[in-house]
């Protein structure tokens, strides 16, 4: 009996001296882990604040500044340019880590045309009031809030709202036009599915390669940060809750666009509704100059004059450029 009791406590003596050996370390790798996935949240919750250098008087636009109560009550503004009498409204949302600067040249192509446009920086970006960004979780709240807002406008045609979306933009879009049938045509560059899949792909940009540990805890950080279930992260869309829209897909074989390709090829391959898809050698997300800037908003006008013409009587207002 002796014996036992001894072999028992000698046992029990050794576990007790390897977990008192362990322990530590297990838990300083665990308090390391999360240290990296806070600091990689925060870089993917704060994108670069890039500067706007320029304003819609560099493209000979008129543009008003618009106003509107968005998601949580936070105000928002953003440029509106007036188009045509009765023309469609079309928002034109700039992709992650950029500002609406980047989307100007396409509103200057549109608004020759007739459309009404409206431009804004998303959260997070640019001059936004708002520090951070949710990845397209209160961006699609913004943007339906503002469409709520600007149809009550005499010269849109509430019933035809066109979307330009990349990256962030495109996600947000897609949310907000889900079971709105006056969203009619969307053009979605370098769009992802879930939030989850930006999640990573934001990921393994920061620490160089992919790892599923780090996106875990990110993805865990984001769900307690903006208190929603994990399925709203993961989740992705119904491919038959878009049957009435039109959409237009463009992918970039470029560095900044190649991650996102894949996510944006599957989400066309899926969608259940009228669709084109545009494979570039760069996308928006990428740096567009010259000819190649003006080919790529060539490409989206001609697919938004397809989709919501104006009518014929309408009468185009004619507007002073914004003053230097």
């Amino acid at each position: 009996m002796w014996r036992w009791y001894k072999r028992l406590r000698n046992r029990y003596f050794t576990v007790f001296l390897i977990l008192r050996l362990i322990l530590p370390v297990f838990v300083t790798v665990i308090l390391i882990l999360l240290l990296i996935s806070l600091g990689i949240a925060v870089d993917i919750l704060h994108p670069s604040k890039t500067l706007e250098v320029i304003d819609p008087s560099a493209y000979h636009l008129y543009a008003s500044e618009f106003t509107w109560d968005g998601a949580k009550d936070d105000v928002l503004q953003g440029w509106y340019i007036r188009g045509s009498n009765q023309a469609p409204l079309v928002v034109l949302l700039h992709g992650y880590d950029t500002n609406r600067t980047e989307v100007l040249s396409l509103a200057s192509r549109l608004q020759d045309y007739g459309y009404n446009i409206l431009l804004y920086n998303q959260r997070g970006h640019g001059n936004s009031a708002q520090a951070s960004t949710s990845l397209g979780i209160l961006e699609a709240q913004d943007l339906k809030q503002a469409i709520e807002k600007l149809v009550s406008r005499p010269e849109i045609d509430f019933k035809r709202i066109g979307i330009f979306g990349s990256s962030l933009g495109a996600y947000a879009a897609l949310r907000a036009s889900k079971g709105n049938p006056h969203i009619s045509a969307l053009v979605l560059d370098s769009v992802y599915p879930n939030i989850d899949s930006f999640i990573e792909l934001e990921v393994q940009r920061v620490v160089g390669f992919k790892t599923s540990v780090l996106s875990s805890l990110v993805r865990w950080m984001f769900q307690l940060y903006f208190r929603v279930p994990g399925g709203e992260f993961s989740a992705e869309f119904n491919a038959g809750d878009f049957k009435d829209k039109s959409i237009l897909f463009i992918t970039g074989k470029d560095r900044n666009s190649s991650d996102l390709a894949k996510g944006t090829r599957r989400l066309y391959t899926v969608m259940d509704c009228r669709k084109e898809i545009l494979n570039l050698a760069n996308s928006r997300e990428s740096l567009l100059f010259g000819e190649e800037k003006h080919r790529y908003d060539q490409f989206v006008l001609d697919f938004l004059k397809n989709e919501l013409p104006l009518i014929e009587n309408t009468v185009k207002i004619e507007l002073e450029p914004a003053a230097q």
